[in-house]
Order: structure tokens, then C-alpha cells, then sequence
């Protein structure tokens, strides 16, 4: 019964997810496969024109997407997973490619999310507080996040802005990666630093 039990509930939560998926098969700049993912507690956020999301076949999306300037997008490969809680926010670009697992409660930011000069940074929350949109500054920095294939990011982890993160690596629980890691290896801490190499 037990067994039973558990098909019928992975049955229920996989036809709401599709329920939820219609939502936003209406948005034009949300491009996802016919079978990618997406649950109630996915949000899928554009908060400025331009930009889009695009999402691969047999993803499931638990977190949230926020594109969250002009002209940002996130590409989102094959087969990944992005966890309860997390949240991609795109200035620029993040690019995930396949196979890719994301924990729960991870961030990742393509940008410094708010600009650097004060007076700026006032109008930005202005904006966000009181219009609901986001701009461009000119003293917001902004820089692309790469993500290989088969990597394995986990819970409690911030990738910061222009990181790329080779094919096959671990990042460990609650690091915060601000520089490139390389590919088939693992890495930890705040700031994250090598470990050890894993098998290619």
C-alpha cells in the first residue's frame, strides 16, 4: 500500500505541475519544452521587457527565474533540476547546460543586483518598490554566468557574477563562488576554493 501510495502522490504532483506549465505556455518570451516541469511553488518572474527564458526538455523547476533587466535571459538545458527556493536573477545571461542538479535555498545573481552609486540606488528601489519594474544604470555591473554540463551545485550556494562552472563539478553546500571553477572538480568554502579533482 505504501508503494501505492507514493505513485499516486508522484502522479498528482506531476498533473499539477503541467496544470501550472499552461500558465505560462501564454507568455511569449517563456519558451519551455512539452515536457519540462513546473510545480506551484515555481515562479517564473520577468520583470523587465526584452529578455526571455528558455527552458530544455524533462527540466523540473522548483525555484524561482527572474529576469530582472532589459534584455536578460536564462537558457536552462536538458534534464536539470533547480530546486525549492532557489533563485536565478538575470541581467545579462545565465546559461545552465544539461544534466545539471540545483539544491534548494541557492542564489545566483549575474549582476551586483542593485547599483553601486547611491543616487541610483535610491531610484532603483523606487522602481522596484513603487512601479514594480526594473531599469539599467549605468553603474550596475553586470556580467554572464556559465554553467557546464553535469554539474552538481548545492544547497545554500551563491554564484556570483561572470563565473563560469566547468562540466562535471560539485560546488559543496553553502559556498559562495566568485571566481571560475574548473571542470571535474570540486570546490567549497566562502570564498570557494579547489578541493580536489574529480574523475573526468
Amino acid at each position: 500500500m505504501g508503494k501505492l501510495t507514493n505513485y499516486l502522490h508522484a502522479y498528482t504532483e506531476k498533473c499539477a505541475a503541467y496544470k501550472k506549465r499552461k500558465k505560462y505556455l501564454k507568455t511569449g518570451n517563456i519558451l519551455l519544452d512539452s515536457s519540462t516541469l513546473i510545480y506551484d511553488e515555481t515562479e517564473l518572474q520577468i520583470l523587465a521587457p526584452g529578455g526571455r527564458i528558455n527552458i530544455g526538455k524533462e527540466s523540473c523547476i522548483r525555484g524561482t527565474l527572474v529576469m530582472d533587466r532589459p534584455g536578460g535571459q536564462i537558457i536552462i538545458g536538458k534534464r536539470c533540476y533547480i530546486g525549492l527556493g532557489t533563485r536565478i536573477w538575470a541581467s545579462e545571461e545565465v546559461k545552465i547546460g544539461n544534466n545539471v542538479l540545483i539544491a534548494h535555498n541557492c542564489n545566483i545573481f549575474d549582476n551586483d543586483t542593485h547599483p553601486v552609486d547611491y543616487l541610483e540606488r535610491r531610484e532603483d528601489a523606487n522602481n522596484i518598490i513603487f512601479r514594480g519594474v526594473r531599469e539599467k544604470f549605468d553603474s550596475l555591473s553586470s556580467k554572464k554566468i556559465m554553467i557546464g554540463n553535469d554539474v552538481w551545485i548545492g544547497c545554500n550556494a551563491i554564484i556570483l557574477k561572470g563565473v563560469i562552472i566547468g562540466d562535471g563539478a560539485i560546488i559543496a553546500a553553502g559556498s559562495v563562488v566568485t571566481k571560475d571553477v574548473e571542470p571535474w572538480s570540486l570546490v567549497a568554502g566562502n570564498p570557494a576554493r579547489f578541493i580536489k579533482k574529480l574523475r573526468g
